[in-house]
């Protein structure tokens, strides 16, 4: 997991004079902004961007410069991470289309349509994919870290049969995708494939879980389905047998993989999403007590008070 702390640290380290701004599309939040796409034109490179949740989707955005996005997490009503409140910040597509982007974060969102990441140092975490999250061969040393995967997979869209996305972190994943003529995780080089924990309840597979990989280290994950390609390097990975895989058929949330994982615990042991060193955090918010919702006024007079009411929650 040290590429992840490398890049949560850098991150720390660069934001920490940085500017943060909040956007909430709900009415009458008091936010400077509405709009994601106005926020990062705002941003200066490095700052932080805080997304409120929301019934209403922000829509796609591109990421122009390197910046922090922050949701407040997903399925926090469903997983009892909160009694009541605002749901989770959804978006649609997401891009980086421009140089400036690289380096960004993505985090705690509940995205709906693809993830098109072309800049290298890119980090992906604690997100709510419904499909696919693409990295371009010139998106390098990529993170894809603690995401789960409700209908999508990690592909590099490259045709060529040589070069694939190089050096990726593809760690402490759910993915729910089984039926599908290709894995879950296919055309990375030189890249680390660990913890991942894939479920479903379909067979129709006629590729292992990961697929056209090259110079990968592939350990410590619980598949379905798995190839063993030449010239990559496989230890300690589960393979779960037919009917032994249905075990996670009634699981509709994280939550519920977590809860199968631990009832499971003596064959799991050491693999998966919730092993390792930065194991899968449920909807995608850190445990502990967390900012669920902010009101503050848009301005006051010079020389009077600002109240600014914080409600918080507890993630178990």
């Amino acid at each position: 997991m040290k590429k992840l702390l490398i890049f949560a640290l850098a991150a720390l380290c660069s934001t920490a004079q940085a500017t943060i701004l909040r956007v909430s599309n709900r009415t009458n939040s008091g936010a400077p902004y509405s709009s994601i796409s106005d926020a990062i034109r705002a941003a200066e490179e490095g700052d932080t961007i805080m997304v409120d949740g929301s019934n209403t989707s922000y829509g796609d955005i591109t990421i122009t410069n390197r910046v922090v996005l922050i949701g407040p997490g997903y399925l926090l009503n469903e997983n009892g991470a909160i009694a009541e409140g605002s749901p989770s910040a959804i978006l649609g597509t997401v891009s980086s289309n421009y140089n400036q982007a690289a380096g960004s974060i993505i985090m705690g969102f509940d995205i709906k349509d693809m993830v098109n990441l072309s800049q290298p140092n890119m980090v992906v975490t604690r997100c709510r994919l419904a499909t696919d999250l693409r990295i371009a061969t010139s998106a390098s040393n990529c993170v894809v870290h603690q995401n789960y995967f409700v209908g999508g997979r990690v592909m590099c869209l490259s045709t060529s049969s040589t070069s694939w996305a190089p050096n990726a972190q593809i760690t402490n994943n759910i993915f729910t995708r089984r039926s599908d003529d290709y894995g879950v995780i296919y055309r990375f080089s030189d890249s680390h494939i660990a913890y991942n924990t894939m479920v479903g309840t379909t067979t129709n597979i006629n590729y292992g879980q990961e697929t056209y990989l090259t110079g990968c280290t592939v350990e410590n994950n619980i598949f379905f389905r798995i190839n063993n390609i030449s010239g990559n390097s496989y230890s300690n990975n589960l393979v779960l047998a037919e009917g032994i895989g249905e075990v996670f058929a009634d699981a509709t949330t994280d939550k519920a993989v977590k809860e199968i994982s631990e009832g499971r615990a003596e064959e799991f042991a050491g693999k998966g999403a919730f092993a390792g060193n930065d194991p899968y955090v449920i909807s995608g918010i850190p445990a502990g007590p967390y900012i669920n919702d902010i009101e503050m006024p848009t301005s006051v007079e010079k020389g009077q008070t600002l109240r600014v009411n914080i409600k918080l929650g507890v993630q178990q």
